[in-house]
């Protein structure tokens, strides 16, 4: 008894501390002793602690060019309340190293909340939740003859970001998982054709400059063929080494499933035996091999099934296991892994069946010892089944993985030979919405709809955070700004289907002024695909599903540039036929797409002969009706041409006077503490300036003004 209240001790002093963090942390960065040589004592040690939340996989998608991270959320409570509140951060940050070092990627995340435990309908626990973070970015890539095979490092971190280029930083609450991923082959285009001729012929050939203009030009070649039986034989025979023999009725798996398939004929089967047999393989013996088990993951294996809800989407991260198996080289056909989703959304012990998604996968010869680990995405549309904030919705998720043939779209428990089956529970986001096919838009401008202040300003609510960055706030200087927008407002939006719609834009009550926002709308589908999706003639465009508009697209056109003030928009739904049977109300949307002033000067005139060793002031002026923030710098600053900073009494955050503005000064020598001798040379002092707006529906992304003044700092 007394060792159990020791346990229940301890662990509420923790809760209080994780509480507690962004405030310990205020007053002490090392408060957890998580800060490698800092000078500040640790006051409780606690590092990369995953009692509440781990990190379970991370993979990448080829088709999508994407990481997705499966995090595991574990508890109850511990997560900043429950889903009617904001809850917490949990933040990912993600690293990738070619072999010359980390890079980083950038930050995804998700908010997490305390979520009662329960029980399902078969008596599991609802715990962990599996969540997704997904992150997408452009790979360094190389024809198929270099297969590319770099270590991705994901650092999960509740509430604390985590820094930038820092890829050995450790979290408090978090985890660090390191994997290898395989990056897909890119199509030879022209220039390889003279690199590989100077290799050939030991040449250096220069690319005539007329050429330069189709050198990145992918060669239309077409794709390659899948192996045949018999070179398959051939290529993985036991006698040509031992270690990376494959079994018949492993490389083979297509031909015996197509064998055992319903109202296949006698013709066929006969067809392929007789293929077998010409290549010196027994084909029934394959036949029996396969069906005498299932759940084979000798060469692959599913580890982790979750939910990005932000996002939309459910994923599955497998890991191949093997350098042969797959089918071919990087330069072949390969194989293919499938993985089925299913979801059971009442908690009834009945699945429906989601769809399923595909990567291709190649015999690696550099296989890692850790494998290789790809994730697999399909956009899942869950709206009817949210609830109310108070009542949260567990569903469980169910993936199915199958190598080189499709797993069954009609039976759950089926597990193929060659895969494995994992189940997962999830928590959905909960809706306001009663009726999920009414007319409504979601997102506008990255922002949801619940954030915006329609009624009168059009602009952010001071809460406000980008939908599908959620630790990322509308006023990115963290003050709670109202926000107007600029530059592409996208609009966003899950689709009604069998229903078409239109758009509509003006000036507040000014009918005169209205247009129908008809450009096409840039949409990506489930394998990565762009395309222009268009309008009818009267402006109407046909809802896409999730599978055809994986980011839930409606309008991602509307150019506002040289537009300001408040603005309205309006969705309209329509039959097929196009007639409206229903629409939102206008929607209040302040544009600002001026850019902010910014002026600066140096006492004694531009480009003036100072002293070094004394300072430079001068006057700047950093003004907006939206005013964000302002910087002010000096360059050179390099290792070897090494500069201080101008300074101001004026926060960076707050407007300056009217012209003239306000002081500033750069120190040239010490003091003060910290400051260095500049050397003597050329600079230039610069102010920038930004305003608050979202421009192109991205966070960070402002209206921007810079003015430059040079001086030249004399021995």
């Amino acid at each position: 008894m007394k060792v159990e209240k020791e346990i229940e001790a301890v662990a509420l002093r923790a809760l209080r501390e994780r509480q507690q963090t962004l405030a310990l942390v205020a007053k002490n960065p090392n408060y957890f002793g998580n800060l490698v040589d800092s000078p500040l004592a640790a006051v409780s040690k606690i590092v990369r602690n995953t009692y509440y939340e781990d990190l379970t996989c991370v993979g990448y998608n080829s088709r999508l060019r994407t990481l997705e991270a499966t995090v595991d959320i574990r508890r109850a409570t511990g997560y900043g309340g429950g889903l009617c509140g904001a809850g917490s951060v949990e933040y990912v940050r993600f690293y990738i190293d070619y072999g010359s070092g980390w890079e980083d990627l950038g930050l995804a995340g998700f908010r997490a909340h305390d979520i009662p435990d329960t029980v399902d309908c078969a008596k599991e626990s609802t715990k962990p939740l599996s969540v997704v973070a997904t992150l997408r970015f452009t790979p360094k890539r190389q024809r198929c003859t270099t297969p590319v095979t770099p270590k991705v490092r994901a650092i999960l971190s509740w509430q604390i970001q985590p820094p930038p280029n820092q890829p050995n930083w450790p979290p408090v609450w978090g985890d660090v998982l390191d994997r290898h991923v395989h990056i897909e082959r890119r199509r030879p285009v022209f220039s390889d054709i003279v690199t590989e001729l100077s290799a050939l012929n030991k040449l250096q050939l220069v690319q005539p400059p007329e050429l330069k203009a189709i050198q990145d030009l992918p060669i239309p070649l077409p794709e390659p063929e899948p192996l045949a039986i018999s070179a398959l034989a051939k290529h993985y025979a036991p006698s040509k080494e031992p270690k990376l023999a494959v079994e018949p009725h492993r490389f083979g798996h297509a031909h015996v499933q197509q064998a055992m398939m319903a109202g296949v004929s006698a013709e066929a089967i006969s067809a392929i035996s007789a293929q077998w047999k010409g290549a010196g393989l027994d084909f029934p013996a394959a036949i029996d091999a396969v069906i005498s088990g299932s759940g084979n993951t000798t060469y692959e294996q599913l580890y982790c099934v979750g939910l990005d809800d932000v996002r939309r989407l459910v994923a599955g991260t497998f890991t191949i296991k093997r350098p042969t198996g797959f089918n071919g080289n990087n330069c072949s056909a390969g194989s293919v892994e499938y993985v089925a989703f299913w979801a059971d959304w009442d908690d009834d012990c009945s699945w429906t069946y989601l769809g399923t998604a595909s990567v291709p996968t190649y015999d690696i010869a550099t296989m890692p010892a850790d494998g290789l680990s790809f994730s697999v995405v399909l956009p899942v549309d869950a709206e009817q089944w949210r609830r109310a904030c108070r009542a949260p919705r567990i569903v469980k998720l169910r993936g199915v993985l199958s190598w080189n043939s499709a797993p069954s779209t009609t039976d759950p428990d089926a597990v193929p030979y060659w895969g494995n089956r994992v189940d997962a529970h999830a928590v959905l986001a909960p809706t306001t919405v009663p009726d999920p096919t009414a007319p409504r838009i979601t997102e506008i401008g990255g922002i949801g709809i619940a954030h915006i202040d329609f009624a009168s300003t059009g602009r952010t609510q001071p809460t406000a955070i980008f939908a599908q960055y959620p630790w990322a706030t509308a006023d990115g200087w963290g003050l709670g700004r109202a926000c107007p927008f600029g530059g592409f407002v996208n609009l966003v939006a899950p689709p009604i289907p069998g229903f078409k719609y239109r758009l509509t834009a003006r000036r507040v009550n000014a009918p005169l002024t209205e247009v129908v926002l008809a450009d096409p709308v840039s949409v990506e589908d489930q394998f990565g695909v762009s395309t222009d999706h268009l309008a009818s003639p009267a402006g109407f465009f046909t809802y896409l599903g999730p599978l055809q508009n994986m980011h839930n697209a409606i309008y991602n056109r509307w150019n506002t540039s040289g537009l300001n003030g408040l603005h309205e928009i309006r969705l309209e739904v329509a039959t097929m036929g196009e007639t409206v049977v229903g629409s939102t109300a206008w929607l209040r949307v302040d544009l600002d797409n001026t850019a902010p002033e910014a002026f600066l000067t140096i006492d004694g005139g531009e480009c003036i002969d100072a002293k070094a060793g004394l300072p430079v002031t001068g006057r700047f002026v950093a003004r907006d009706a939206n005013f964000g923030g302002f910087s002010l710098t000096t360059s050179p600053n390099t290792p070897t041409t090494p500069s201080n900073q101008p300074t101001t009494a004026t926060p960076a955050t707050s407007q300056t006077a009217v012209a003239p503005g306000d002081a500033w000064s750069l120190v040239t020598a010490p003091p003060p503490a910290g400051a260095i001798t500049m050397r003597p040379c050329g600079y230039v002092v610069a102010v920038h300036v930004y305003d608050r707006t979202i421009v192109n529906s991205y966070p960070g992304s402002h209206n921007h003004a810079g003015y430059e003044a040079g001086l030249c700092l004399r021995g």
